[in-house]
């Protein structure tokens, strides 16, 4: 019961944040700064005096958002590259980048990238989305080929299926499964590799409502006024161990 209440929560900070916000997040009103939660601002104030509750149902919109549009990108290209079927040579070269891109941390792929690209929401997406293709890649190339290795594939081909149907009739099905529990384990990575970028001040406006730059707020003021850092750390952390619970979940339903 309170696994589905979190996660219609965190549906509902998805598509209504920005419009549930009991402030304008941009506001700020010195008098009030580093106020202690109050029924007026129940998660408080941060330095400027902007409303933290406000703040972080507005950040929650943008990190989640975010880090959905950069997990589905890592999901379809690694399925594209890892259900490439070629030749000897191509299929070498392609567990050849695959490894390459496992050898490196994902946040120093992530780094490289929005260095590479700029700093913007459209950087930060394809950064963190680059950081999670070798690791899609790899599973989607490991589970197609055991399951290409299956009898009924086996006598499919013999019987004269074209690769494409063999792909999409009887490889796919068999190994959608797992990939739908990974995607969750996927999106929480780019949700922890998002923050992480946005606490260093990459991706985005300096000072914006986003998790990652509260926490960096917070951590200016933290033996002042903890709740600043607390609200947003919450909710990354919450929201990291709601989608590998799904994942455990759809592992177990299949």
């Amino acid at each position: 019961m309170m696994f589905r209440i979190v996660l219609i929560g965190y549906i509902v900070i998805i598509i209504f944040g920005r419009a549930l916000t009991p402030y304008d997040p941009r506001t700020t009103q010195p008098e009030i700064a580093l106020q202690a939660p109050t029924w007026a601002h129940p998660a408080g104030t941060d330095a400027l005096g902007r409303d933290v509750l406000s703040r972080a149902l507005h950040g929650g919109t943008q990190t989640l958002t975010s880090a959905a549009a950069a997990a589905c990108l890592a999901l379809g290209i690694g399925l594209l590259v890892g259900l490439r079927m070629g030749g000897t040579r191509i299929d070498a070269g392609i567990d050849t980048l695959i490894a390459a891109g496992l050898t490196i941390p994902s946040i120093i792929v992530a780094l490289l990238a929005i260095t590479l690209i700029g700093n913007s929401d459209w950087a930060l997406i394809i950064a963190v989305s680059t950081a999670q293709i070798a690791p899609v890649a790899r599973l989607t190339r490991t589970l197609a080929q055991g399951a290409a290795r299956a009898d009924y594939v086996q006598a499919a081909d013999a019987l004269g299926a074209r690769p494409l149907r063999l792909l999409t009739r009887h490889i796919l099905p068999n190994i959608v499964p797992t990939l739908a529990a990974y995607a969750c384990v996927t999106f929480g990575a780019c949700i922890m590799n998002g923050a992480a970028l946005t606490f260093l001040g990459l991706g985005g406006e300096i000072g914006r409502a986003e998790w990652g730059a509260m926490l960096y707020e917070g951590r200016q003021a933290f033996r002042t006024a903890p709740w600043i850092a607390f609200v947003p750390g919450i909710g990354i952390t919450c929201a990291v161990l709601l989608l590998n619970e799904l994942s455990d979940r759809l592992t177990r339903i299949r």
